[in-house]
């Protein structure tokens, strides 16, 4: 393996001249220099397919899960120490809160059971992939289900 000392780009060793900005190459590198550059290498691979996994948990996911925690604790304290008919009500915020935590953290399996529906309309069914939409959507959905499930606790509470 051979780095250009121009550009800083990987090159093979049977190249002379550098294949992204022309200047010409020198020996190749040893193989500590070598492992170490192909272990950044796939560190930066590894990083960036994180980022593009339209799945992937986020740390604003991360933080409505934890906000869904945060609002749970709140909205079972408004439970304990309201009267049995708004108890009832709040059940609803309760549902906002599992479904938005779920979402949140475990959108894999919210992905499964959305393309469950389509189970006998394809035939690749396990070739499905969430559109930009999908995954927009989804985000949306668990901050509106913290929000009106917040809603419902607060307005229990006046």
């Amino acid at each position: 393996m051979k780095v250009c000392k121009e550009c800083g780009a990987v090159q093979q060793d049977e190249r002379i001249f550098c294949i992204d900005c022309g200047e010409k190459l020198d020996e190749p590198i040893s193989e500590s220099e070598e492992e170490k550059i192909t272990e950044e290498i796939s560190q930066t691979i590894s990083e960036q397919y994180e980022k593009n996994d339209p799945l992937g948990v986020d740390i604003s996911m991360k933080i409505a899960a934890c906000l869904n925690v945060a609002a749970a604790i709140f909205s079972l304290i408004v439970f304990l120490i309201s009267n049995n008919q708004i108890q009832s009500l709040i059940w609803f915020s309760f549902i906002c809160y599992a479904f938005s935590f779920t979402d949140a953290l475990f959108p894999e399996f919210v992905w499964i059971l959305t393309k469950f529906r389509d189970f006998f309309r394809y035939d690749n069914f396990d070739d499905l992939q969430p559109s930009f939409l999908y995954c927009k959507i989804r985000r949306i959905g668990v901050w509106v289900s913290i929000a009106f499930g917040l809603s419902i606790t607060i307005l229990c509470l006046i």
